[in-house]
């Protein structure tokens, strides 16, 4: 399950509460007792004396005064006291201010109001946790409270996994839940989103697809796998027609072998790019020679032998001397024409 807003609120606020109470010696000292350990294994010495610079002189201006200051002397800096005043306690309270100025309560309470609207939050259409959100956008509280009401057990038997599919859901019924609709559309989603459906079986659960209500094309959609990019770019240059057009409009088993090729090839991929970074490394070329137009031939050559070897070989055995290689590139030249 991943980290919603609410979790993340309880996150931040016990960082905050655990970094208050190690703000003591009782707390420093195992620290301190680790990076002692740590420096003698290593013969790294933490206590070494800084140079020695000359002593201050008061200046022949106050020649005939009484200058009550320390002249001449340096502040010990070389005791525990000094590390836990000046350095552990200084670190712990920087990262206090700097989480504490991020996640004000006001902050922490409409990023809860947000994971509210989310349907795997524990929380999900919890009205005292959406409360200040709403109010910070003027919306009726009391008519909010009914609409949530009402709209939690609608939702409740539904295979909804974030809140674009809320928002797919209560779209179509946006007159009965005006004030519901608009608080998700604030939150997250963008005006986009209008231009599709989510596609759902025959038993009324989400797949995986999203459908244009403009032109009807269907694309692959997941939230927790694929990004949107493709979707926004779609519906801001879909002018649309009526009818599906064949180059755009895919049937969904085709998508979804589609989808299982796809990540066979970028399995593949990975151990392209490991065998293409070795084979720079080893030999010391430059990363540009597994780039050019002749390594991409090299390579489909070496895929359509691969059909007709039915036995494993090694790569050394079908690898040509460079003199053969030289005498090959002489005879392409002269073979082409001027």
């Amino acid at each position: 399950k991943t980290l919603d807003y609410g979790t993340a609120q309880q996150l931040s606020l016990s960082i905050i509460e655990k970094l208050d109470r190690s703000r003591d010696e009782k707390s420093f000292e195992p620290l301190l007792e680790t990076i002692n350990n740590f420096c003698r294994q290593n013969s790294i010495i933490i206590n070494d004396k800084p140079k020695q610079h000359r002593n201050q002189t008061i200046s022949v201006t106050f020649k005939d005064s009484i200058v009550n200051s320390i002249i001449g002397q340096r502040d010990d800096n070389q005791n525990e006291e000094f590390y836990r005043t000046s350095i552990y306690y200084q670190l712990i309270d920087n990262i206090l201010i700097e989480l504490k100025d991020r996640f004000s309560l006001k902050n922490l309470q409409f990023l809860c109001g947000i994971s509210t609207l989310s349907p795997d939050s524990d929380s999900f259409l919890h009205f005292e946790s959406i409360k200040t959100f709403a109010s910070h956008l003027n919306l009726n509280l009391d008519f909010l409270f009914n609409k949530l009401t009402v709209a939690k057990p609608m939702s409740r038997y539904k295979s909804l996994g974030n809140i674009i599919d809320l928002y797919q859901e209560l779209l179509p019924f946006q007159e009965a839940f005006p004030v519901l609709v608009a608080l998700i559309q604030t939150s997250a989603t963008a005006q986009w989103w209008n231009t599709f459906v989510r596609i759902k079986d025959d038993n009324e659960n989400i797949i995986p697809f999203v459908q244009c209500i403009k032109c009807f094309s269907i694309f692959a959609y997941e939230s927790s796998k694929t990004g949107s990019s493709t979707l926004k770019a779609h519906a801001e240059s879909c002018l649309g027609g009526g009818s599906p057009s064949s180059s755009k409009n895919q049937d969904i088993i085709v998508m979804m072998n589609k989808d299982n090729n796809s990540n066979i090839l970028a399995g593949l991929k990975r151990i392209f790019t490991v065998a293409c970074a070795k084979c720079c490394a080893y030999d010391l070329r430059p990363y540009e020679s597994v780039h050019g137009h002749g390594f991409q031939i090299l390579c489909q050559s070496l895929l359509d032998v691969a059909p007709q070897i039915s036995h494993l070989i090694e790569a050394a055995a079908i690898i040509p001397d460079p003199t053969t290689i030289s005498r090959q590139v002489q005879k392409l030249a002269e073979s082409m024409p001027n």
